[in-house]
C-alpha cells in the first residue's frame, strides 16, 4: 500500500519569522548557515515556538552561544513583528572543526 505525505507549505507568517531567525544566525561566524534548519510553529494568532536545529564550529563555549541566540532571536521577531516568541529551542545537530584556508570543513 503507498502512503501519501502532503507537505504544508509555509505561512508568510511562519517564513517572516524564520528569515529574522536566520538573519540572526547570519551574524555568528561559530554557526554553519547552510546546514541549519528553522521550524516555526504558532499556538495562536500572535504566539509563537521556534525550533532551530544548528551545525556549529567545535570549540565555543555552547551553552552561552545558544542562550545569546535564544535572546537574540526573541528580541529581533518581536521588534520586527507582531509575534510574541513563547520558547526558542536550539539544537545543536553536529559540531564541525574550523574551516581551513581552502573554504573546507574539517570534520
Amino acid at each position: 500500500m503507498t502512503e501519501i505525505v502532503r507537505f504544508r507549505k509555509r505561512t508568510v507568517a511562519q517564513s517572516a519569522v524564520c528569515t529574522i531567525v536566520m538573519m540572526c544566525l547570519q551574524e555568528k561566524k561559530e554557526i554553519v548557515g547552510e546546514e541549519t534548519t528553522v521550524n516555526v510553529v504558532f499556538t495562536n494568532e500572535r504566539h509563537c515556538t521556534v525550533s532551530v536545529a544548528l551545525t556549529m564550529v567545535y570549540g565555543i563555549p555552547i551553552i552561552s552561544l545558544c542562550t545569546e541566540l535564544q535572546q537574540k532571536i526573541i528580541h529581533e521577531v518581536e521588534m520586527m513583528t507582531p509575534f510574541i516568541v513563547e520558547q526558542v529551542h536550539l539544537f545543536v545537530q553536529r559540531l564541525v572543526m574550523c574551516p581551513t584556508k581552502d573554504g573546507e570543513q574539517n570534520a
